[in-house]
Formats: C-alpha cells, sequence, structure tokens
C-alpha cells in the first residue's frame, strides 16, 4: 500500500506468475525462476520446461541469457541456491489455498447458448 500511496517502496518481495490456474514463474528479489515459458509472446505456443529457467533480471531484465550466452548452463549451476528462496516463495503461497482455494473457470462449462437471441 505504501507505493500506491507513494510513501515508500512496495513491500512485495516475492511475485507469483500465472496463466489462467498455472503456475508460470515465481519471483523473488531480483531473480525470477520460469516453469513455462512463452517465447513466442502471449499469442505463441506455451513449453512446460523439465527443469526451470533461472534469472536475474538485475543483471538480465530481458530474460535473454538462456538463449543467448553459451556459459548459460554453467551459470545456472552457480545460482542453483536460488532456487530455494523460488521454492519457499511458492510454498508460502500454496499454502495460502488452505484458507482461501483458488477459482477455477472452465470455459465450456460456460453456458452462451442464450446469448444474441
Amino acid at each position: 500500500m505504501s507505493m500506491l500511496t507513494e510513501q515508500g517502496p512496495s513491500n512485495r518481495k516475492e511475485i507469483i506468475y500465472y496463466e489462467r490456474d498455472r503456475l508460470q514463474a515465481v519471483r523473488v528479489g531480483d531473480w525470477k525462476a520460469h516453469f513455462i515459458v512463452q517465447n513466442h509472446g502471449w499469442s505463441g505456443p506455451k513449453e512446460e520446461l523439465n527443469a526451470p529457467l533461472l534469472f536475474n533480471l538485475r543483471r538480465d531484465p530481458y530474460e535473454r541469457a538462456a538463449e543467448e550466452s553459451g556459459m548459460y548452463i554453467n551459470w545456472m549451476g552457480k545460482k542453483m541456491w536460488a532456487f530455494g528462496p523460488a521454492q519457499a516463495a511458492v510454498k508460502q503461497h500454496l499454502e495460502t489455498f488452505k484458507e482461501w482455494p483458488p477459482l477455477t473457470f472452465e470455459p465450456e462449462a460456460v453456458d452462451v447458448s442464450g446469448i444474441g437471441r
């Protein structure tokens, strides 16, 4: 709230990214881990990854290192510790589902037969 009222920076340290009901990524501070990628923009196909991609957004704000760096796998291997905070953030987020279960929305279940009559 302090950021919205211009009284200081955001208190948020984690951001959870969803597309509908699918967890796509988690950001903790400058670190972001992707579980699903969409390399060709919002209209492109989604690819579920066997292992998450890791990015340091301060050093790689456009998240290109995995594609453009020949040393990405070596770098990521040295930064595996960053998955710990990401895992903890996802676990904490999933714990909230006990008190506030997620809503599910199935477009196929919506009856639109009466629209336009």
